[in-house]
């Protein structure tokens, strides 16, 4: 894949399927010979408000909170929400506060591969229309996408 599109907006999905370019992110390059990539999770805190952080600090404790998440591969991260399955720059989601990154291992997944694999979910259980935010969001999308990665 010859570069990275600009910023992302919600009609990427043309250009990483249709262009031959991937869509999140500063502008970089793809070497697509690589075969393998590390697959790390980053946790957000819901929102950008200093309270909803100093809540989840609390309630982390006791395995509680409000947190958002999102797959890095390939240095896309991947996360989904009442829109659908979107990408983003890694660690910089739009709506949510960055909090850290749990390294989940490494797949052998070439960055096509990976393309292939969201485009299957996204069309399957996976579109905008059937977000839940308690039964099917952006944390189960993320345990289902690393299992499918075999990590």
């Amino acid at each position: 894949l010859a570069s990275f599109c600009g910023k992302i907006s919600r009609t990427w999905w043309p250009c990483a399927m249709g262009a031959g370019r991937s869509l999140c992110g500063p502008m970089r390059a793809i070497d697509e010979r690589l075969q393998s990539s590390p697959v790390q999770l980053h946790v957000y805190h819901c929102g950008k408000s200093s309270e909803v952080k100093a809540t989840n600090t609390l309630l982390r404790c006791v395995g509680a909170g409000a947190f958002h998440c999102g797959v890095e591969v390939h240095g896309c991260e991947w996360s989904y929400e009442s829109t659908g399955v979107f990408c983003c720059e890694p660690r910089h989601s739009p709506n949510h506060r960055y909090s850290e990154t749990l390294l989940q291992g490494e797949t052998n997944f070439s960055f096509r591969e990976v393309l292939r694999l969201v485009d299957v979910l996204r069309f399957t259980d996976w579109g905008d229309n059937t977000y839940d935010i308690l039964e099917h969001n952006c944390c189960h999308f993320c345990d289902l996408f690393c299992k499918r990665l075999g990590v």
